[in-house]
């Protein structure tokens, strides 16, 4: 379900069980239950942790308090279970009677947050690395198609985190392309999609052979040419190469090691943040790297678009609420 400008709400209702008095001076009050055969206290339902899809407010249902681990039917929550409850923290008041003696009450609180991205457009940029190109056992690599690329899981992600917003990444991927032709052909793909986002990662074909000057100064191209278009740029580092394709292409490890620091500089000096730093992760996990030496394998996409996604959530993610202790 796509919903375009809606937030994403959380819900957390969080359970604080106070049932009568545990002091020494003060011992709990019980009451007989019916059908349980001994002393019971009222206690209130355990706490629920859920993902809705509502605007600024959301019906909350929960289980009535029980006496004994069966439901008192005689209970009243205020509110009531089925209210509305806002963005906020809430607090819900339970109590009960069983019999002829009241029950002392029970409290939880209900605690709604919003959560959602200011930007919805992204165009992913570069070779046959965002294409999807995967390297298998094999040492030829094979074309895997668009769901196994970095920007389809990227998407699933982040349709998965905001349901109802309407997000779009363009895999604009072409293999075999070097950084000059990425250059020449990158202000048409922007002016097609007229993306917020452009996430840049290129440079790695006859990198050794065309120089890391001119890959540089075609890098920075192709960020002027976002910025000048509106787009902000979000830059990554090339993944290392394996020792097969190091030896198949000499130096060009050390080409893509010196590219990257230059990658780190462009940043810089265009104010565009941290770079996306790709060489780093996979440089600690080398099987990620398959066999061919220079495509990730599938698990190699999947860690990529988790890189991308933790830097698209810390630059545009916007939350209101309480702060929730809940799981990305």
């Amino acid at each position: 379900m796509r919903c375009l400008n809606r937030l994403c709400l959380v819900l957390f209702a969080s359970v604080c069980i106070t049932c009568g008095d545990n002091s020494p001076t003060a011992p709990s009050p019980v009451v007989s239950f019916e059908g349980v055969g001994s002393v019971a206290s009222l206690v209130c339902p355990g706490s629920v942790d859920r993902l809705l899809n509502e605007l600024r407010e959301v019906s909350i249902s929960f289980p009535m308090p029980t006496v004994g681990g069966q439901e008192v039917t005689k209970s009243e929550c205020a509110p009531v279970s089925g209210s509305m409850f806002s963005i906020g923290t809430s607090t819900v008041s339970c109590s009960a009677s069983v019999a002829a003696d009241l029950v002392e009450g029970c409290t939880f609180e209900v605690r709604v947050a919003s959560r959602r991205l200011t930007v919805t457009n992204f165009v992913a940029f570069g070779d046959s690395i965002t294409s999807g190109t995967v390297s298998l056992a094999a040492a030829m690599p094979t074309l895997a198609g668009i769901a196994v690329s970095y920007p389809a899981q990227l998407q699933d992600m982040l349709r998965e985190r905001y349901p109802e917003q309407d997000l779009t990444i363009v895999n604009a991927g072409r293999g075999g392309e070097d950084a000059g032709e990425g250059r020449a052909r990158l202000p048409g793909v922007l002016d097609l999609f007229g993306p917020e986002v452009l996430l840049l990662l290129e440079g790695i074909n006859r990198l050794e052979l065309i120089g890391v000057e001119k890959v540089a100064s075609d890098l920075e191209a192709m960020v002027t040419s976002g910025v000048s278009r509106g787009a902000t740029v979000l830059l990554a580092t090339l993944t290392p190469v394996g020792d097969v394709k190091a030896a198949d292409r000499p130096g060009v490890q050390e080409a893509v090691e010196d590219l990257n620091e230059r990658i780190r500089q462009i940043a810089q000096n265009y104010s565009l943040g941290p770079v996306v730093d790709l060489f780093a992760v996979f440089e600690q996990a080398p099987s990620l790297i398959g066999r061919d030496g220079l495509h990730p394998t599938a698990d190699g996409y999947r860690v990529m678009a988790d890189e991308f996604m933790k830097a698209i959530m810390s630059r545009w993610e916007e939350t209101e609420g309480p702060v929730l202790s809940l799981s990305r």
